[in-house]
């Protein structure tokens, strides 16, 4: 018995539920919710990129040159504290104005200009999606102006080929299956990082970190052409999504927390929670990264795939280990990506 107890998983911490005393649920529509579905639902925490870890592992570089200068950072850069309280009063009384016959249909119909009502502390407010981005910091009252707000894509083009796109960039040998396939078979570290990271967070599916959802690849697409996409309304529908579902674990909670900030200033937010856990080695290890021992800029090209016995011998021998695991996973990448320029 001892034994078996010694093996089980390392214990996962427990997150209370919330008592409907403890949110400001103004309507009966509201109550209603909370009770047929908002009491069930618990905080969870979310990871964000740490440039500590990366660096030591060697990725920063190659993921700076991934997210520079994209929507993609602003979002991967917000951080606040969460309150499961406030989450759950945003989820139980988030509307559409106009509202669909039901919510599955409103999430499909979400544009820049959709405007949602719900509460914050009691407090009723509407917003439309441009003004929600504002207030997030994800874009300027400038930049929602301009006609590329309108024009930039929010979801994959109809004729995006998914079964194509994996086959360009995995190294999986079979072919794409829509929530199957595994993000360890991206051939970039960087969109192998970035997907575990976005699997707790902005996709929301923390216990499926290595799995592939076709819509998963908006992001990647974008990132691979650099083609600039409307954050605001993909950031929408993800939160609008989180209101209804089986999926009982949030994940989201700091995204509230600033729309509350920026509404209602600096009051105190109730049960406040940090639940943000910075990147760091055991989930690299979980997304199934090696620690790379050469730096991968272009400037290093010639050390990080020189002949396989001087990468060897100009090492200690205690860390040989650890660098014939670095090895296969770094040649693979550099002696695939090689073949596909081709």
């Amino acid at each position: 018995m001892c034994l078996f107890m010694c093996m089980q998983m390392p214990h996962r911490p427990s997150y209370p539920t919330v008592d409907r005393n403890e949110v400001q649920l103004i309507d009966a529509a509201s109550r209603t919710r909370f009770d047929e579905w908002g009491h069930s639902r618990v905080l969870h925490e979310s990871v964000c990129l740490a440039q500590d870890t990366l660096t030591d592992y060697g990725y920063a570089e190659e993921m700076e040159e991934l997210l520079e200068g994209t929507r993609w950072q602003r979002l991967l850069r917000m951080r606040a504290e969460s309150s499961l309280p406030l989450n759950i009063e945003f989820l139980c009384s988030i509307s559409a104005v106009p509202e669909s016959e039901s919510r599955q249909m409103t999430h499909s119909l979400i544009t820049g200009d959709t405007m949602f009502a719900f509460t914050l502390a009691g407090q009723s407010f509407q917003l439309t999606v441009r003004e929600m981005a504002i207030r997030l910091g994800i874009y300027t009252q400038e930049e929602t102006e301009q006609p590329e707000f309108y024009d930039d894509p929010f979801c994959l083009p109809a004729d995006f080929d998914a079964i194509a796109f994996w086959r360009e960039h995995s190294s999986d040998d079979k072919e794409f299956v829509n929530k199957k396939s595994k993000a360890r078979y991206w051939i970039r570290p960087s969109w192998r990082i970035l997907s575990f990271v976005l699997s707790t967070s902005f996709f929301g599916r923390l216990s499926n970190t290595d799995r592939v959802y076709e819509e998963d690849m908006f992001v990647f697409w974008s990132l691979h052409d650099r083609q600039p996409v409307n954050v605001a309304v993909y950031l929408a529908r993800f939160l609008y999504s989180q209101s209804y579902g089986c999926r009982t674990h949030l994940v989201f909670g700091f995204v509230i927390t600033l729309l509350f900030r920026s509404l209602v200033g600096d009051a105190p937010i109730p049960r406040p929670v940090q639940l943000m856990r910075d990147l760091d080695a055991g989930m690299l290890r979980n997304a199934h990264i090696h620690r790379r021992l050469f730096p991968s800029s272009s400037e290093s090209t010639t050390a990080s795939t020189g002949p396989l016995h001087m990468r060897l011998e100009s090492h200690p021998v205690s860390q040989r280990d650890r660098l014939s695991a670095f090895l296969v996973d770094d040649l693979l990448e550099h002696s695939w990506l090689a073949l596909r320029r081709r």
